[in-house]
């Protein structure tokens, strides 16, 4: 199966419209214990769904769909039209072929795993962005940094390295999504000096003893 691809089309003027969808919620009848649509709608604020469902209006990813399915069920949320509308044309065909539910909506061990680690590189990028942004080290240290984490995790990497990730296939993910969170670190060196050593040290906090005692030490 062919990779993927995002087509990067969100320029600044949308971004907001991911970040900031109305979804309407979902009321449940206490005596037919139904679920009924409230007739108001809220908007929501949530980076996970709101680069899931950039990466679903991009390419259509079938993982996608279901993690924001997921999470609109978890908030009692009615999920999107696009998303409903997308699992409906899939179970259908499924229901009215020979193919399988896995052929139909494209799923497998590899896309599942592609998927799960594309979102594990843009983390792992941002993360290293920002240990670069808060403290004096170089690229090296802030990729030991990492590894340290997550060895301490029992994460295993495979058929790459962490410097990989944040110099090739980690990178072109992370400029290819709607890079909330990294957009972020653009305004560290606009902190004051005691706000951003708070952050700095709020940061070390998820390291090992050793690498944390190193960090606190290299503070800009």
């Amino acid at each position: 199966m062919t990779k993927q691809r995002i087509v990067k089309e969100v320029d600044p003027s949308k971004r907001n419209d991911y970040l900031l969808k109305p979804f309407t919620k979902i009321a449940t009848l206490s005596e037919e214990n139904e679920l009924e649509l409230a007739k108001e709608q809220s908007y929501v604020v949530d980076f996970i769904m709101s680069e899931c469902m950039y990466k679903f209006d991009s390419t259509k990813n079938p993982y996608a769909a279901f993690e924001i399915f997921a999470r609109c069920i978890e908030k009692n949320l009615y999920p999107p039209v696009e998303i409903l509308t997308f699992m409906r044309e899939k179970l259908s065909e499924y229901l009215y072929s020979e193919n399988t539910l896995d052929s139909v909506f494209g799923l497998g061990k590899v896309s599942k795993r592609r998927y799960k680690n594309e979102k594990r590189d843009i983390k792992i990028v941002d993360e290293i962005d920002a240990l670069l942004k808060y403290f004096d080290i170089n690229t090296s240290e802030a990729v030991e940094a990492v590894d340290r984490r997550l060895e301490s995790k029992d994460i295993k990497l495979q058929d790459t390295t962490i410097l990989d990730i944040y110099q090739r296939g980690g990178k072109e993910e992370l400029e290819n999504s709607l890079m909330f969170k990294y957009n972020d670190l653009r305004i560290v060196d606009d902190m004051s000096q005691e706000y951003k050593r708070e952050q700095a040290i709020k940061l070390t906090k998820k390291y090992p003893k050793d690498i944390k005692e190193r960090l606190k030490n290299k503070i800009k």
